[in-house]
Protein backbone atom coordinates (compact mmCIF):
# COMPACT_ATOMS: atom_id res chain seq x y z
CA UNK A 1 0.00 0.00 0.00
CA UNK A 2 3.54 2.38 0.37
CA UNK A 3 4.09 2.03 -2.91
CA UNK A 4 0.18 2.31 -4.27
CA UNK A 5 0.31 5.75 -2.66
CA UNK A 6 3.77 7.05 -3.61
CA UNK A 7 2.69 6.01 -6.83
CA UNK A 8 -0.45 7.99 -7.08
CA UNK A 9 1.47 10.92 -5.56
CA UNK A 10 4.20 10.55 -8.27
CA UNK A 11 1.13 10.94 -10.65
CA UNK A 12 -0.33 13.78 -9.17
CA UNK A 13 3.18 15.55 -8.82
CA UNK A 14 4.05 15.26 -12.68
CA UNK A 15 0.53 16.27 -13.72
CA UNK A 16 0.04 19.42 -11.47
CA UNK A 17 1.07 23.10 -13.21
CA UNK A 18 2.57 23.73 -9.70
CA UNK A 19 4.90 21.13 -9.96
CA UNK A 20 6.42 21.25 -13.52
CA UNK A 21 6.91 25.24 -13.04
CA UNK A 22 8.74 24.71 -10.14
CA UNK A 23 11.04 21.83 -11.62
CA UNK A 24 11.22 24.27 -14.55
CA UNK A 25 12.33 27.24 -12.26
CA UNK A 26 14.67 25.39 -10.58
CA UNK A 27 16.46 23.88 -14.17
CA UNK A 28 16.52 27.40 -15.61
CA UNK A 29 18.58 28.73 -12.25
CA UNK A 30 20.85 25.86 -12.36
CA UNK A 31 21.97 26.67 -15.90
CA UNK A 32 22.05 30.39 -15.11
CA UNK A 33 23.87 29.74 -12.30
CA UNK A 34 26.72 27.43 -13.21
CA UNK A 35 27.43 29.53 -16.26
CA UNK A 36 27.55 32.11 -13.69
CA UNK A 37 29.93 29.96 -11.79
CA UNK A 38 31.76 29.04 -15.15
CA UNK A 39 32.37 32.57 -16.01
CA UNK A 40 33.26 33.60 -12.51
CA UNK A 41 35.83 30.56 -11.91
CA UNK A 42 37.67 30.62 -15.34
CA UNK A 43 37.89 34.48 -14.80
CA UNK A 44 40.04 33.29 -11.40
CA UNK A 45 41.87 30.75 -13.59
CA UNK A 46 43.35 33.82 -15.68
CA UNK A 47 44.16 36.25 -13.18
CA UNK A 48 46.01 33.26 -11.46
CA UNK A 49 47.99 32.66 -14.55
CA UNK A 50 48.65 35.87 -15.34
CA UNK A 51 49.78 36.86 -11.35
CA UNK A 52 52.07 34.04 -11.70
CA UNK A 53 54.06 34.98 -14.62
CA UNK A 54 54.42 38.68 -13.46
CA UNK A 55 55.65 37.39 -10.18
CA UNK A 56 58.10 34.96 -11.78
CA UNK A 57 59.41 38.21 -14.06
CA UNK A 58 59.52 40.26 -10.42
CA UNK A 59 62.38 37.29 -9.07
CA UNK A 60 64.04 37.46 -12.59
CA UNK A 61 64.50 41.34 -11.69
CA UNK A 62 66.13 40.61 -8.20
CA UNK A 63 69.88 41.23 -8.10
CA UNK A 64 71.14 39.49 -4.73
CA UNK A 65 70.16 37.11 -1.42
CA UNK A 66 69.69 40.72 0.46
CA UNK A 67 67.74 42.19 -1.55
CA UNK A 68 65.24 38.99 -1.80
CA UNK A 69 65.44 38.40 1.76
CA UNK A 70 63.72 42.02 2.64
CA UNK A 71 61.66 42.03 -0.79
CA UNK A 72 60.67 38.48 -0.71
CA UNK A 73 58.71 36.30 -3.18
CA UNK A 74 55.34 36.39 -3.92
CA UNK A 75 53.23 33.20 -3.67
CA UNK A 76 50.04 32.49 -5.78
CA UNK A 77 47.58 30.46 -4.80
CA UNK A 78 45.18 28.48 -7.48
CA UNK A 79 41.70 28.32 -7.54
CA UNK A 80 40.02 25.55 -6.42
CA UNK A 81 38.54 23.44 -8.52
CA UNK A 82 35.79 22.59 -6.05
CA UNK A 83 34.90 25.72 -5.23
CA UNK A 84 31.87 25.68 -7.48
CA UNK A 85 30.37 23.65 -5.28
CA UNK A 86 30.91 25.45 -2.05
CA UNK A 87 33.17 28.68 -2.15
CA UNK A 88 33.43 28.94 1.55
CA UNK A 89 36.89 30.57 2.49
CA UNK A 90 37.88 31.06 -0.98
CA UNK A 91 36.02 34.12 -1.69
CA UNK A 92 37.13 35.73 1.39
CA UNK A 93 40.84 34.78 1.81
CA UNK A 94 43.83 36.61 -0.26
CA UNK A 95 44.95 35.01 -3.29
CA UNK A 96 48.47 36.04 -3.05
CA UNK A 97 51.18 35.84 -0.48
CA UNK A 98 54.22 37.90 -0.16
CA UNK A 99 56.85 35.65 1.75
CA UNK A 100 60.43 37.39 3.30
CA UNK A 101 62.36 36.50 5.78
CA UNK A 102 60.25 38.27 8.96
CA UNK A 103 56.76 37.85 7.76
CA UNK A 104 54.20 36.49 5.39
CA UNK A 105 51.79 39.70 4.42
CA UNK A 106 48.29 38.95 2.15
CA UNK A 107 48.64 41.20 -0.77
CA UNK A 108 45.21 40.60 -1.54
CA UNK A 109 43.18 38.96 -4.82
CA UNK A 110 40.58 37.82 -3.15
CA UNK A 111 37.02 37.35 -4.85
CA UNK A 112 35.31 40.52 -2.87
CA UNK A 113 38.27 42.30 -4.10
CA UNK A 114 38.47 41.20 -7.57
CA UNK A 115 34.36 41.93 -8.16
CA UNK A 116 33.41 44.00 -5.33
CA UNK A 117 29.42 42.82 -6.28
CA UNK A 118 30.47 39.42 -4.78
CA UNK A 119 30.67 41.33 -1.86
CA UNK A 120 27.63 42.81 -2.04
CA UNK A 121 25.61 39.81 -2.98
CA UNK A 122 27.56 37.17 -1.85
CA UNK A 123 28.83 34.46 -3.90
CA UNK A 124 27.44 32.37 -5.88
CA UNK A 125 27.48 27.97 -5.74
CA UNK A 126 26.11 25.16 -5.76
CA UNK A 127 25.95 25.32 -1.91
CA UNK A 128 23.90 28.57 -2.37
CA UNK A 129 21.51 27.32 -5.04
CA UNK A 130 20.52 24.12 -2.95
CA UNK A 131 20.11 25.66 0.25
CA UNK A 132 18.32 28.86 -0.41
CA UNK A 133 16.53 27.89 -4.24
CA UNK A 134 16.07 24.25 -3.74
CA UNK A 135 14.95 24.39 -0.47
CA UNK A 136 12.14 26.59 -0.90
CA UNK A 137 10.99 25.10 -4.33
CA UNK A 138 10.61 22.15 -1.70
CA UNK A 139 8.84 24.00 0.57
CA UNK A 140 6.67 25.64 -2.47
CA UNK A 141 5.75 22.44 -4.03
CA UNK A 142 4.71 20.23 -0.64
CA UNK A 143 3.55 22.34 1.93
CA UNK A 144 0.22 21.05 1.27
CA UNK A 145 1.16 17.29 0.57
CA UNK A 146 -2.10 15.99 3.43
CA UNK A 147 -3.83 19.83 4.02
CA UNK A 148 -5.09 19.70 0.44
CA UNK A 149 -6.73 16.56 1.07
CA UNK A 150 -7.94 17.68 4.03
CA UNK A 151 -9.73 20.52 3.06
CA UNK A 152 -11.50 18.21 -0.20
CA UNK A 153 -12.49 15.82 2.87
CA UNK A 154 -10.38 13.47 0.36
CA UNK A 155 -8.04 12.02 3.41
CA UNK A 156 -11.44 10.07 4.68
CA UNK A 157 -11.60 8.64 1.41
CA UNK A 158 -7.96 7.36 1.61
CA UNK A 159 -9.03 5.41 5.09
CA UNK A 160 -12.01 3.79 3.33
CA UNK A 161 -9.62 1.42 1.73
CA UNK A 162 -7.55 -1.07 4.18
CA UNK A 163 -4.71 1.58 4.48
CA UNK A 164 -3.24 2.37 8.17
CA UNK A 165 -2.12 6.14 8.95
CA UNK A 166 1.81 5.39 9.00
CA UNK A 167 1.57 3.98 5.25
CA UNK A 168 -0.26 7.01 4.41
CA UNK A 169 2.58 9.06 5.72
CA UNK A 170 5.27 7.10 4.60
CA UNK A 171 3.51 6.81 1.03
CA UNK A 172 3.08 10.55 0.36
CA UNK A 173 6.93 11.07 1.09
CA UNK A 174 7.96 8.87 -0.74
CA UNK A 175 6.26 10.26 -4.08
CA UNK A 176 7.32 13.65 -2.94
CA UNK A 177 10.73 12.87 -2.18
CA UNK A 178 11.01 10.67 -5.16
CA UNK A 179 9.59 13.83 -8.38
CA UNK A 180 11.53 16.07 -6.25
CA UNK A 181 14.35 14.70 -6.13
CA UNK A 182 14.14 13.61 -9.70
CA UNK A 183 14.11 17.45 -10.55
CA UNK A 184 16.65 18.14 -8.44
CA UNK A 185 18.90 15.25 -9.82
CA UNK A 186 18.50 16.61 -13.50
CA UNK A 187 19.60 20.10 -12.08
CA UNK A 188 22.48 19.11 -10.54
CA UNK A 189 23.82 16.65 -13.70
CA UNK A 190 22.71 19.42 -16.06
CA UNK A 191 25.46 21.77 -13.95
CA UNK A 192 27.77 19.10 -13.76
CA UNK A 193 28.00 18.72 -18.01
CA UNK A 194 28.30 22.55 -18.15
CA UNK A 195 30.98 22.08 -15.80
CA UNK A 196 32.88 19.51 -17.40
CA UNK A 197 32.34 21.54 -20.80
CA UNK A 198 33.11 24.84 -19.86
CA UNK A 199 35.32 24.92 -16.82
CA UNK A 200 39.02 25.43 -17.67
CA UNK A 201 39.98 22.74 -15.20
CA UNK A 202 39.25 18.82 -14.74
CA UNK A 203 38.37 16.71 -11.72
CA UNK A 204 40.43 14.15 -10.68
CA UNK A 205 38.85 11.15 -9.41
CA UNK A 206 38.80 11.92 -5.89
CA UNK A 207 36.70 14.86 -6.97
CA UNK A 208 34.23 12.85 -8.64
CA UNK A 209 33.81 10.91 -5.40
CA UNK A 210 33.10 14.09 -3.45
CA UNK A 211 30.87 15.24 -6.02
CA UNK A 212 28.53 11.68 -5.59
CA UNK A 213 29.34 12.64 -2.18
CA UNK A 214 27.39 16.26 -2.05
CA UNK A 215 24.60 14.87 -4.45
CA UNK A 216 23.33 12.00 -1.61
CA UNK A 217 24.03 14.77 1.11
CA UNK A 218 22.23 17.31 -0.79
CA UNK A 219 19.08 14.25 -1.37
CA UNK A 220 19.06 13.89 2.59
CA UNK A 221 19.30 17.88 2.82
CA UNK A 222 16.00 17.59 0.47
CA UNK A 223 14.61 15.36 2.18
CA UNK A 224 14.57 17.01 5.64
CA UNK A 225 12.75 19.74 4.06
CA UNK A 226 9.84 17.37 2.74
CA UNK A 227 9.55 15.76 6.22
CA UNK A 228 9.21 19.68 7.47
CA UNK A 229 5.96 20.05 4.93
CA UNK A 230 4.71 16.51 6.19
CA UNK A 231 4.84 17.91 9.85
CA UNK A 232 3.10 20.96 9.50
CA UNK A 233 0.67 20.00 6.64
CA UNK A 234 -0.37 17.17 9.12
CA UNK A 235 -0.94 19.29 11.60
CA UNK A 236 -2.69 22.08 9.96
CA UNK A 237 -5.73 21.52 8.20
CA UNK A 238 -5.42 24.32 5.98
CA UNK A 239 -3.22 24.91 3.01
CA UNK A 240 -2.33 28.47 4.17
CA UNK A 241 -1.24 27.85 7.30
CA UNK A 242 1.01 24.79 6.23
CA UNK A 243 2.23 27.44 3.98
CA UNK A 244 2.99 30.01 6.23
CA UNK A 245 4.33 27.47 8.62
CA UNK A 246 6.75 26.03 6.19
CA UNK A 247 7.97 29.62 5.36
CA UNK A 248 8.70 30.55 8.65
CA UNK A 249 10.61 26.86 9.05
CA UNK A 250 12.45 27.74 6.19
CA UNK A 251 13.26 31.13 7.49
CA UNK A 252 14.56 29.97 10.52
CA UNK A 253 16.82 27.02 9.31
CA UNK A 254 18.12 28.43 6.65
CA UNK A 255 18.60 32.33 7.05
CA UNK A 256 17.82 33.09 10.85
CA UNK A 257 20.02 30.58 12.97
CA UNK A 258 23.15 30.53 10.16
CA UNK A 259 23.65 34.05 10.49
CA UNK A 260 22.30 34.96 13.64
CA UNK A 261 24.39 32.59 15.91
CA UNK A 262 27.95 33.98 15.13
CA UNK A 263 26.58 37.39 16.09
CA UNK A 264 25.03 36.27 19.32
CA UNK A 265 27.94 34.31 20.79
CA UNK A 266 30.36 37.29 20.47
CA UNK A 267 27.48 38.75 23.16
CA UNK A 268 29.16 35.86 25.74
CA UNK A 269 32.75 34.95 24.02
CA UNK A 270 34.38 37.79 22.03
CA UNK A 271 36.75 35.97 18.82
CA UNK A 272 40.06 37.37 18.74
CA UNK A 273 41.53 40.26 17.26
CA UNK A 274 43.79 40.19 14.74
CA UNK A 275 44.62 43.51 15.06
CA UNK A 276 45.88 42.76 18.71
CA UNK A 277 47.88 40.17 16.44
CA UNK A 278 49.46 42.43 14.24
CA UNK A 279 50.57 44.51 17.02
CA UNK A 280 52.25 41.91 18.86
CA UNK A 281 53.63 40.64 15.55
CA UNK A 282 54.72 44.37 14.93
CA UNK A 283 56.55 44.70 18.23
CA UNK A 284 58.42 41.19 17.48
CA UNK A 285 59.84 42.79 14.56
CA UNK A 286 60.93 46.02 16.12
CA UNK A 287 62.50 44.47 18.79
CA UNK A 288 64.66 42.33 16.57
CA UNK A 289 65.42 45.18 14.70
CA UNK A 290 67.05 46.62 17.94
CA UNK A 291 68.59 43.37 19.00
CA UNK A 292 70.60 43.62 16.04
CA UNK A 293 71.40 47.31 15.87
CA UNK A 294 72.60 46.77 19.84
CA UNK A 295 74.45 44.16 18.89
CA UNK A 296 76.43 45.87 16.42
CA UNK A 297 76.90 48.16 18.36
CA UNK A 298 78.51 45.85 20.76
CA UNK A 299 80.82 44.13 18.66
CA UNK A 300 82.10 47.75 17.28
CA UNK A 301 82.87 48.75 20.51
CA UNK A 302 84.70 45.51 21.58
CA UNK A 303 86.57 45.57 18.34
CA UNK A 304 87.16 48.67 16.61
CA UNK A 305 86.18 47.43 13.61
CA UNK A 306 83.09 46.88 10.92
CA UNK A 307 81.68 43.56 11.51
CA UNK A 308 82.04 41.19 8.64
CA UNK A 309 79.12 39.97 6.38
CA UNK A 310 79.40 36.59 7.55
CA UNK A 311 79.23 38.07 11.35
CA UNK A 312 76.18 39.60 9.86
CA UNK A 313 74.55 36.82 8.33
CA UNK A 314 74.95 34.67 11.20
CA UNK A 315 73.95 37.35 12.89
CA UNK A 316 70.42 38.13 11.35
CA UNK A 317 69.94 34.27 10.92
CA UNK A 318 69.70 33.94 14.84
CA UNK A 319 67.75 36.98 15.29
CA UNK A 320 65.36 35.56 12.49
CA UNK A 321 65.07 31.70 14.26
CA UNK A 322 64.24 33.63 17.58
CA UNK A 323 61.56 35.91 16.38
CA UNK A 324 60.29 33.03 14.02
CA UNK A 325 59.64 30.89 17.11
CA UNK A 326 58.08 34.12 18.61
CA UNK A 327 55.78 34.64 16.25
CA UNK A 328 54.50 31.13 15.35
CA UNK A 329 53.74 31.41 19.16
CA UNK A 330 51.48 34.50 18.15
CA UNK A 331 49.57 33.10 15.39
CA UNK A 332 49.19 29.12 16.85
CA UNK A 333 47.59 30.85 20.24
CA UNK A 334 45.65 33.37 17.83
CA UNK A 335 44.25 30.51 15.44
CA UNK A 336 43.82 28.04 18.42
CA UNK A 337 41.26 31.02 20.11
CA UNK A 338 40.02 31.65 16.75
CA UNK A 339 39.27 27.87 16.35
CA UNK A 340 37.72 27.56 19.63
CA UNK A 341 35.17 30.54 18.48
CA UNK A 342 34.28 28.82 15.26
CA UNK A 343 33.70 25.49 16.67
CA UNK A 344 31.55 27.03 19.14
CA UNK A 345 29.41 28.92 16.78
CA UNK A 346 29.65 26.11 14.23
CA UNK A 347 27.61 23.27 16.98
CA UNK A 348 25.41 25.74 18.44
CA UNK A 349 24.36 26.30 14.59
CA UNK A 350 23.63 22.54 13.94
CA UNK A 351 20.32 22.97 15.51
CA UNK A 352 19.56 24.22 11.93
CA UNK A 353 20.22 21.26 9.58
CA UNK A 354 21.37 24.14 6.46
CA UNK A 355 24.23 24.80 8.85
CA UNK A 356 24.68 21.08 8.88
CA UNK A 357 24.64 20.37 5.38
CA UNK A 358 26.78 23.58 4.63
CA UNK A 359 29.15 22.22 7.11
CA UNK A 360 29.52 19.03 4.86
CA UNK A 361 29.63 20.39 1.49
CA UNK A 362 32.46 22.64 2.11
CA UNK A 363 34.37 20.28 3.92
CA UNK A 364 34.10 17.98 0.59
CA UNK A 365 34.39 20.96 -1.40
CA UNK A 366 38.40 21.99 0.44
CA UNK A 367 36.95 25.19 1.16
CA UNK A 368 35.74 25.30 4.75
CA UNK A 369 38.16 26.68 7.46
CA UNK A 370 39.93 23.97 8.00
CA UNK A 371 41.22 23.86 4.53
CA UNK A 372 42.60 27.44 4.72
CA UNK A 373 44.22 26.64 8.05
CA UNK A 374 46.22 23.32 6.65
CA UNK A 375 47.16 26.22 3.20
CA UNK A 376 48.56 28.71 5.73
CA UNK A 377 50.76 26.21 7.75
CA UNK A 378 51.92 24.73 4.55
CA UNK A 379 52.84 28.78 3.89
CA UNK A 380 54.47 28.71 7.05
CA UNK A 381 56.65 25.46 5.83
CA UNK A 382 57.73 27.94 2.82
CA UNK A 383 58.37 30.48 5.11
CA UNK A 384 60.38 28.58 7.07
CA UNK A 385 62.65 26.95 4.02
CA UNK A 386 62.59 30.21 2.06
CA UNK A 387 64.36 31.48 5.35
CA UNK A 388 66.61 28.52 6.19
CA UNK A 389 67.69 28.71 2.05
CA UNK A 390 68.51 32.60 1.39
CA UNK A 391 70.47 32.66 5.41
CA UNK A 392 72.37 29.94 4.05
CA UNK A 393 73.44 31.84 1.12
CA UNK A 394 73.77 34.74 2.23
CA UNK A 395 76.32 33.46 5.02
CA UNK A 396 78.52 32.01 1.65
CA UNK A 397 78.41 35.55 0.12
CA UNK A 398 77.15 33.49 -2.64
CA UNK A 399 75.35 35.61 -5.67
CA UNK A 400 71.88 35.27 -6.56
CA UNK A 401 72.29 33.41 -9.63
CA UNK A 402 69.70 32.01 -12.56
CA UNK A 403 69.90 28.76 -11.01
CA UNK A 404 68.98 29.80 -7.40
CA UNK A 405 65.67 31.58 -9.56
CA UNK A 406 64.54 28.54 -11.13
CA UNK A 407 64.99 26.78 -7.68
CA UNK A 408 63.09 29.50 -5.74
CA UNK A 409 60.18 29.59 -8.69
CA UNK A 410 59.76 26.16 -8.51
CA UNK A 411 59.03 25.88 -4.96
CA UNK A 412 56.28 28.73 -5.38
CA UNK A 413 54.05 26.33 -6.93
CA UNK A 414 52.36 24.50 -4.10
CA UNK A 415 51.17 20.93 -5.08
CA UNK A 416 47.70 19.99 -2.99
CA UNK A 417 49.61 18.00 -0.43
CA UNK A 418 48.04 20.92 2.45
CA UNK A 419 44.73 19.44 0.65
CA UNK A 420 43.15 16.73 3.02
CA UNK A 421 42.21 13.03 1.52
CA UNK A 422 38.50 11.77 0.93
CA UNK A 423 38.57 9.33 3.98
CA UNK A 424 39.86 12.42 6.57
CA UNK A 425 37.49 15.04 4.69
CA UNK A 426 34.52 12.19 4.87
CA UNK A 427 35.61 11.72 8.78
CA UNK A 428 35.23 15.06 9.63
CA UNK A 429 31.99 16.13 8.26
CA UNK A 430 30.47 12.44 9.38
CA UNK A 431 28.86 13.98 12.63
CA UNK A 432 27.02 16.57 9.88
CA UNK A 433 26.00 13.49 7.92
CA UNK A 434 24.45 12.25 10.84
CA UNK A 435 22.35 14.88 12.24
CA UNK A 436 20.98 15.11 9.40
CA UNK A 437 20.19 11.29 8.84
CA UNK A 438 18.89 12.23 13.03
CA UNK A 439 16.49 15.21 11.32
CA UNK A 440 15.25 13.19 8.72
CA UNK A 441 14.13 10.45 11.34
CA UNK A 442 12.67 13.37 14.31
CA UNK A 443 10.40 15.15 11.45
CA UNK A 444 9.18 11.27 10.36
CA UNK A 445 8.52 10.16 13.75
CA UNK A 446 7.04 13.26 14.45
CA UNK A 447 4.99 13.41 11.34
CA UNK A 448 3.42 9.86 11.77
CA UNK A 449 3.37 10.66 15.72
CA UNK A 450 1.18 13.62 15.14
CA UNK A 451 -0.69 12.01 12.08
CA UNK A 452 -1.77 9.01 14.23
CA UNK A 453 -3.58 10.91 17.13
CA UNK A 454 -5.44 13.45 14.66
CA UNK A 455 -9.10 13.00 14.06
CA UNK A 456 -10.50 13.32 10.55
Amino acid sequence: MIWAVAKNEIRINMMSLKFNLLALLCLLIFIVGSYSMVVQFNSKMRDYANNKKSHLQELELQDSFDQLAIYGMKIDRPPEPMSIFASGMESVKSRIYKVNIMEITPMGGSDHERNPFVGLNGSLDILFLIKFVLSLVVILGAYDIIAKEQENSLIKLNFSFNLSRYEYILGKYLGNFMTLGAAFTISFIISTLIFIIELQASFMTEEWLRILLIYLISLTFISVFILCCLLVSSIFSSSNIALLSGMLIWMFFTIVIPYSVPYLIELFKSPPSISEMQIRLFNINKQCNENAINRIKEYYNETHERPSKEWVANLREELLIESYSDKKNIKIDYDNKLQSFLTLAKNIARISPTSAYQSCVQILSNTDINSENRFMNRLDLFQSEFMNYVNKKMSTGAPLSQLDKINLSKTTTFNQNYKNPLSVSLDMCLWDICLLIFYNMLFLVASVFIFNIKSF
